[in-house]
């Protein structure tokens, strides 16, 4: 019993320290890519080669080297690993984050966490080889403490957002981490100790026991873990795109994938039959669900979520019913991990290149229902079915037959657009697709609208920008912009000769509110965005408005302070993508780097104009935090044909008498009132669901 639960604490703390460190690192390097979603695609995609890496030492160790020698080899790459203590991110590369994001991402983390993580990530495996290797009475199944290992993944993964974030900042969760490892060190030399102590050479082969697994058995188990790893990444960026990139939401989808480890490895498993069957009602409401637009986030999060887990299930649940004797479980586990990484290089590096949209999404929940076992019997008849059925959009059966349900689904995917198709407004009749680029900061679409005359610029699915093609008004403020010029009119006039910093490009308009002999510093982290913006083929806001523009690639935050104290008159926050919320930009420590970088009696613009999040609650805590005082405009638009949209913008400024009489030539400003109870962000907290509509 004591063996028992040496064994099963050092893979449990294995786990937690394993996925601790993964959302602590990811979000010390997300301010340096814009937080960007990508950021986390891309850090599980490292974190899934470094698992396999894991997986692949413990695998050759055991069958080259022997129990008992790996072990002795174990502990030398831990003492090695203990280098990289304390952790700390290593962000001075070299070269420019924005530039090459996806190369920075792998080096940074690599550089920071490498050895650590790689050591960790191989003892799942490893421990459970391990005490197959002993006298203990749990030997001939050690696949139970793959259960201990999830736990501890999902104590972490939660532990992380809901109290390591708001109890302690950064770099005392990184000392507290370094020094859990230590403490795992320790518990590793006892289960090496009791190894060495205890071991016993497996015998031979039964024929019970079966064959070694064959090649169509390994290609089951990789296709089973690709879908869900690409599923993961797919729901994860689906619910950042639109709400924030933050650790709770990297998070929970995470930690559901980890529960169906639980579930599906525990000496019972349960609800994998369960979540087959839930498959039949989920998968057609998620798939109707993301081809129309839903304004209920907590809808948006339950249904996908859900329907990830029901995915999931089913397929770890299978996968479990598959697992081999245990002389071949490091080699299994190999496989899944192996599966896994191609999900995740498959979401991360493949899909972008491929598709200008996430399909990959769909694509994988398709791919998925291929997965589901098979409950008719397969004679010509139902063959036949499996493409009559779903062409007819009968769901008769079809979730009996795995091929007749996956096409039943892309028959919806298809179907529904073309009904939707029928209804689109005139503003969208006749849009020509101009452009369209797919990076790691998003999606990018230009089109050209005759009906309004215009170009359109959209990243993700909100509005970036829009300029009218008629020659009297192309230099007109259009889309959230109409609000800023008269607020900038009011800008003292000493200091309306100083430069206006600009925290996000979109199309350039803002340049058309300044004057000649002015410069105006945009500061944008997508490379695509400033190349549209500035070729004058699609907007034309920057060549022809009277400022000189000067656009500066990064982080806007971190760009911005690198600028001299006091510089600008009045600068203007508008860095959201789509309506992802860049969490870093809006913190206390934020807003006191755009106040050093102010001069005196100037002003700051925020556009917390979103579809989903009510910011000005917390907008009016944090100026108010900061000794500033605040004005907001709700901008309401109702005409569909309108280059103007619908907006909420605040203004801050040290002193009423700063904003020079603004509310009183526009009585839509309102000075913002107090908001209680409201938790100001830092760059250790946030929560975003104290924003939720």
């Amino acid at each position: 019993m004591l063996i028992t639960s040496i064994y099963t604490l050092t893979i449990f703390t294995s786990a937690f320290l394993l996925f601790l460190i993964q959302p602590m690192i990811s979000k010390l390097l997300l301010p340096h890519l814009g937080g960007s979603p990508a950021v986390w695609n891309t850090a599980m995609l490292f974190f899934q080669i470094m698992l396999l890496l894991g997986y692949a030492y413990a695998h050759l160790g055991s069958r080259y080297l022997g129990p008992k020698r790996q072990s002795i080899l174990h502990m030398v790459m831990l003492c090695l690993a203990a280098i990289w203590l304390p952790i700390t991110a290593k962000t001075n590369l070299g070269f420019v984050s924005a530039v090459q994001p996806i190369q920075w991402v792998m080096l940074s983390l690599f550089l920071s966490v490498g050895g650590p993580f790689f050591v960790l990530s191989a003892n799942a495996p490893l421990l459970q080889s391990w005490l197959a290797h002993t006298d203990h009475p749990d030997a001939k199944n050690p696949y139970f403490l793959y259960s201990a290992s999830n736990i501890g993944s999902l104590i972490a993964l939660f532990g992380y957002p809901l109290l390591m974030e708001p109890l302690f900042t950064l770099s005392q969760q990184t000392y507290l981490w370094s020094s859990w490892f230590v403490l795992f060190g320790a518990l590793i030399l006892g289960c090496i100790v009791y190894l060495r102590k205890h071991y016993v050479p497996l015998p031979a082969v039964t024929e019970e026991q079966g064959t070694k697994p064959r090649l169509t058995q390994k290609l089951h188990w990789i296709f089973l873990s690709f879908c869900p790893s690409s599923l993961l990444l797919g729901v994860t960026t689906y619910i950042t795109t639109d709400l924030a990139s933050i650790p709770l939401f990297w998070v929970i989808p995470l930690a559901i994938y980890l529960l169906t480890f639980i579930f599906a490895f525990a000496r019972k498993p349960i609800l994998v039959d369960r979540m087959l069957s839930a498959q039949v009602i989920l998968v057609p409401l998620t798939a109707i669900a993301m081809l129309f637009d839903l304004n209920s986030v907590t809808a948006i999060l339950l249904l996908h979520l859900m329907t990830f887990f029901a995915f999931v299930m089913g397929c770890h649940g299978t996968l479990a019913r598959l697992k081999p004797d245990p002389r071949y479980l490091t080699e299994y586990f190999l496989w899944i991990s192996f599966g896994g990484m191609l999900g995740g290089l498959f979401n991360a590096l493949i899909a972008p290149q491929i598709f200008d949209e996430p399909f990959e999404y769909p694509l994988i929940f398709i791919m998925t229902l291929l997965l589901r076992p098979q409950l008719i019997a397969d004679v010509k008849r139902e063959r036949i079915l499996d493409y009559v059925v779903p062409v007819a959009f009968v769901a008769l059966k079809s979730h009996k037959r795995p091929l007749r349900y996956a096409l039943f689904v892309l028959a919806l995917f298809v179907a529904v657009p073309i009904g939707k198709n029928i209804g689109t407004s005139a503003k969208d009749e006749g849009g020509t697709l101009l452009f369209a680029e797919r990076n790691f900061f998003g999606v990018n679409r230009l089109f050209k609208f005759p009906p309004t005359n215009s170009m359109v610029l959209l990243h993700g699915t909100t509005l970036h920008g829009i300029q009218s093609m008629d020659p009297d008004h192309k230099l007109d403020l259009t889309s959230y912009y109409s609000v800023i010029k008269p607020v900038y009119d009011h800008v003292g006039k000493e200091l309306q000769h100083l430069p206006v910093a600009v925290l996000g490009l979109g199309a350039g308009t803002l340049a058309c509110i300044g004057h000649e002999e002015q410069k105006f510093d945009f500061f944008e982290i997508d490379p695509a965005i400033a190349l549209i913006a500035s070729n004058p083929s699609y907007f034309t806001f920057l060549t022809n408005c009277p400022p000189t523009s000067t656009i500066r690639l990064g982080d806007g935050r971190l760009e911005i302070a690198k600028m001299d104290a006091k510089h600008y008159g009045f600068i203007v926050v508008d860095t959201f993508s789509s309506d992802s919320i860049p969490v870093h930009i809006l913190t206390k420590e934020a807003i006191a780097i755009y106040l050093r970088k102010l001069a005196d009696g100037g002003m700051i613009a925020f556009n917390i104009s979103n579809r989903h999040l009510d910011l000005a609650p917390l907008m009016s805590a944090m100026i108010k935090d900061a000794g500033f005082v605040a004005l907001i405009k709700a901008d309401k638009v109702t005409d569909d044909k309108s280059l103007i949209s619908s907006s909420i913008w605040v203004v801050a400024a040290k002193k009423i008498d700063d904003f020079h009489g603004l509310e009183k030539d526009d009585p839509h400003w309102q000075l913002m009132e107090d908001a209680p109870r409201v938790a100001i962000w830092t760059d250790n907290y946030s929560n975003i669901f104290q924003t939720l509509f």
